[in-house]
């Protein structure tokens, strides 16, 4: 009874505007696969903007261009299965209501500086820094 409910309002709403039906699911499913074309171009600038913006200095609307940048040329390394693990995870989020995003937000962080280190600063392995001795450390104790 539902389904013949919505099924009358939908086509009622499509003789009001003077289309068909299809044309308003249609228009529909365009409408949504733009918002979503558009929410990952968004999430492509926003990856690494925060990483840029604190740990290099740099202004935000530059971090967010190099932002989308560094995604555009490493996405040979988004591979549909970052995409589907993604999905699996925000599937878990809404299954629990949001709990899980209180354990899955550290991990997100350490996802993003991890990925900041290896895509701008070189560093793919976790490896210790070398303590070289400087100029200026040296001159301090001379005098």
């Amino acid at each position: 009874m539902g389904q013949m409910q919505w099924e009358a309002a939908a086509g009622q709403t499509a003789a009001s505007l003077g289309v068909s039906l299809s044309f308003l699911v249609y228009s529909a499913l365009l409408g949504a696969s733009l918002v979503a074309f558009a929410g990952i171009l968004l999430g492509l600038g926003a990856w690494f903007t925060l990483p840029l913006a604190s740990l290099g200095g740099m202004p935000l609307v530059a971090a967010s261009l190099l932002s989308f940048q560094a995604c555009r040329l490493n996405a040979r390394s988004l591979r549909f299965t970052s995409f589907f693990l993604l999905l699996a995870v925000l599937f878990a989020v809404l299954l629990s209501f949001g709990l899980a995003s209180l354990l899955l937000a550290p991990f997100f962080g350490a996802v993003l500086y991890v990925s900041y280190r290896d895509v701008f600063l070189g560093q793919a392995q976790n490896s210790p820094v070398l303590a070289v001795a400087s100029a200026p450390l040296a001159s301090a104790s001379a005098r």
